[in-house]
């Protein structure tokens, strides 16, 4: 194994060690009762059937260096490979919901692209899960949550790194159930703890999810 090889498992290992603290659960999302389905969603499963189906829940993924090496080169090569452009300038109308077979779309053609070339590589349909949140602005948004035994990450078109769930600047509302991947269900609580911790007074001290950062830079997408 090579210097950096080794150096680069050794910050995985203390960073997914030091991600959580003994007071801090698992950051997984917290869901509750079946909810609608995104009318693109709804549209897509309809030419696609067969990819919208009861899948066998699986445990969460054991996130190792392999995994994460992964999910940050599949999220890279699609976010560059994939022009992005709306639905109406791809596709001729809005909330169309494809693979971006012309070379070109919008977030959700690159999650639905995301999904499927991890799930090609092995890792279980359960635990690739489409998610539909509110960004900065109030606009819709997809991403794709990939749950891992180290809490749920989030693979977006709009930011270049990997991001735990609660680390993000977005309110979560719905996502892919993770025994029916044609089904979807509510996410609750307004939004990720990262939206309250902006609200806390600017003179306290670096909240812990920005100290973690720092150390995750280390080896995060690279």
């Amino acid at each position: 194994m090579s210097y950096f090889n080794k150096l680069l498992q050794a910050c995985f290992v203390l960073t997914v060690a030091g991600l959580l603290s003994p007071a801090e659960a698992s950051p997984s999302m917290s869901t509750g009762a079946i909810t609608s389905q995104p009318v693109g969603h709804y549209e897509f499963c309809q030419r696609h059937s067969a990819e919208c189906q009861p899948v066998k829940a699986m445990p969460p993924l054991h996130l190792t260096p392999d995994n994460w090496k992964t999910m940050v080169s599949v999220n890279s090569a699609v976010n560059v490979e994939i022009d992005q452009r709306s639905d109406m300038e791809v596709w001729g109308h809005e909330d169309y919901w494809e693979y971006p077979y012309k070379g070109a779309g919008d977030c959700d053609d690159l999650v639905l692209e995301k999904r499927k070339r991890l799930m090609d590589i092995g890792l279980p349909a359960s635990n690739l899960l489409i998610t539909v949140v509110r960004d900065e602005r109030g606009d819709g948004h997809a991403v794709l949550t990939v749950r891992t035994d180290r809490g749920d990450f989030i693979l977006d078109n709009m930011k270049p790194k990997i991001l735990r769930w609660d680390e993000t600047p977005y309110s979560y509302l719905k996502r892919q159930s993770t025994d029916h991947a044609g089904r979807w269900v509510d996410i609750d609580g307004s939004g990720s703890p990262a939206i309250a911790a902006r609200e806390v007074d600017r003179g306290t001290a670096v909240p812990a999810t920005t100290a973690r950062r720092n150390i995750i830079d280390l080896f995060r997408n690279r």
